[in-house]
């Protein structure tokens, strides 16, 4: 097990890279110990690891072997993010407007953040903040 987690200690340090030298005085800690890290001879503490994540170590990834990209992907609410870019293109088509992708998807970004949480939204509520913006 302690292996797995060297493994993965090693993969964030060579993504970032960084050699050992540079990233064990960049978290505090001897050379030495984070050759024990990355061989799995010893575990890190939490105080090695929220000073790893400072440096752009995926400690999601580190700890749980999963990505946080990808971990953040399954908190979207998808169904309304989906009925969200649907009341968009509503109201574009309806006041004879086109936005590029990007930014439309932008919108729909800042939208899912204002209606998360919410059950039910209407395109009304959509429409409302969208005239905001025209």
């Amino acid at each position: 097990m302690n292996e797995l987690y060297g493994e993965r200690i090693r993969s964030e340090r060579k993504r970032l890279k960084l050699t050992q030298t540079a990233f064990a005085k960049a978290v505090g800690i001897s050379q030495t110990t984070q050759v024990g890290y990355e061989t799995g001879a010893h575990l890190p503490n939490v105080h090695y690891l929220a000073t790893a994540a400072t440096l752009g170590v995926d400690i999601l990834y580190v700890v749980l072997g999963r990505q946080a990209s990808l971990a953040a992907i399954d908190f979207v609410h998808w169904d309304t993010y989906i009925r969200i870019v649907e009341a968009i293109d509503e109201w574009l088509d309806r006041n004879l407007l086109t936005v590029d992708t990007p930014k439309k998807l932008r919108l729909a970004r800042l939208l899912l953040h204002k209606f998360s949480g919410q059950e039910v939204i209407r395109p009304d509520d959509i429409a409302e903040h969208l005239k905001l913006v025209a």
